[in-house]
């Protein structure tokens, strides 16, 4: 693979739906608690990896090393995907393991899980008045890293609970007082929706925003891919 060329998942629908991953692109993939937003990166994860032997890194703050290698069910040996379980890691720690990685280990790609789980130092915590101000604050240094590094970089984010009362399909407007940071910083949004999550009928759905081409498009999914 040249450098600077988009990545390619070979998970078929991410390809298509995405038009695969493209270096320097920061990509959120949201929705509710329980929607299956571990589950979609851990599919794109093993593809990448395991399958495309692509470098990657995924730092997880709500599965340790070793629930994230038997839900691959990949070998704990593999030296190619770096797992690094930090609780309440903070952007700086990030910035700092990630550009680490990138150098050393030639990671090609870095996912996140997720975005409401980093921590903040309390020396810049006392910059910010409300939660949604830190976390936009996470997103823009998460921006700037991808395109320092020349690295895609997938975060997870919950959505507001809007979403489960109304049980329509989500939109950046989800994101509420976060919805300003999304739209400058993201290059892609993926919302996942599940009507059966909800005891409705209906196809589970992938809806792609794409912030830079000002273009949505809603995809039906298999239901494997969430599993």
């Amino acid at each position: 693979m040249k450098e600077g060329e988009p990545l390619p998942t070979k998970l078929i629908q991410w390809d298509d739906i995405t038009q695969m991953i493209q270096p320097s692109e920061l990509i959120v993939i949201a929705g509710r608690p329980g929607m299956g937003k571990s589950a979609v990166a851990l599919n794109v994860i093993k593809h990448m990896n395991m399958y495309n032997k692509y470098p990657c890194a995924l730092f997880s703050m709500e599965m340790n090393s070793s629930q994230v290698v038997y839900r691959l069910g990949m070998n704990a040996n593999n030296t190619t995907l770096i797992i690094d379980y930090t609780p309440l890691l903070t952007i700086l720690e990030f910035q700092s393991k990630a550009r680490n990685m990138v150098a050393k280990h030639g990671v090609k790609v870095i996912f996140i899980d997720y975005l409401q789980l980093f921590g903040m130092p309390l020396n810049v915590n006392k910059l910010f008045e409300t939660i949604a101000e830190e976390q936009s604050y996470i997103l823009w240094r998460l921006k700037l890293l991808s395109l320092e590094l020349n690295v895609p970089i997938i975060v997870l984010s919950q959505l507001n609970r809007s979403v489960e009362e109304n049980r329509i399909r989500p939109g950046l407007a989800d994101f509420r007082d976060l919805q300003n940071a999304i739209e400058l910083c993201a290059d892609k949004v993926c919302f996942i929706h599940r009507p059966e999550y909800y005891h409705l009928q209906g196809e589970a759905e992938f809806i792609v925003h794409d912030i830079r081409r000002e273009k949505c498009a809603i995809y039906h999914f298999e239901n494997k891919i969430f599993k």
